[in-house]
């Protein structure tokens, strides 16, 4: 049953949601690795749920830049640890807040709209542009 409701929120994204990708310049493929996006999730966490819908019909589009890495963090105290570690290194209260978003040493928190998104897709992009790319979650 969840799965039928998401192949339908996602479809109805689809035509609900405008296409950002004529808002954001796509570089030339490279050899570059792809950048990882993190997601510290809350299971039930509406915004966390947003921002899988969103970017569940952008995945062929930003394939080969970048993927998403998700990590439950309200139930599961190991990642619950990484997110705490990851909020430090940047200078956030290490607490329970989700969604928090880690693109390279960038960083969101809280909340999740469609203009949000295009700045993780930027953000990714850019990341995946800069010879300088540093994953301070994979760290």
């Amino acid at each position: 049953m969840k799965k039928f409701l998401l192949t339908i929120l996602v479809a109805l994204s689809i035509v609900l949601i405008p296409n950002v990708s004529a808002k954001i310049n796509v570089p030339e493929k490279t050899d570059h690795e792809k950048v990882k996006v993190y997601l510290f999730r809350g299971a039930g966490c509406s915004h966390c749920y947003d921002f899988l819908t969103y970017f569940a019909d952008k995945y062929e589009t930003y394939d080969d830049y970048f993927e998403i890495v998700t990590y439950e963090s309200w139930n599961n105290s190991t990642n619950q640890n990484l997110m705490f570690a990851v909020k430090k290194i940047v200078g956030e209260e290490e607490n329970g807040a989700v969604p928090f978003i880690v693109v390279g040493d960038d960083y969101h928190l809280l909340g999740f709209g469609d203009d949000s998104g295009e700045e993780i897709i930027n953000a990714a992009l850019e990341a995946y542009q800069d010879k300088k790319y540093t994953d301070i979650v994979a760290k």
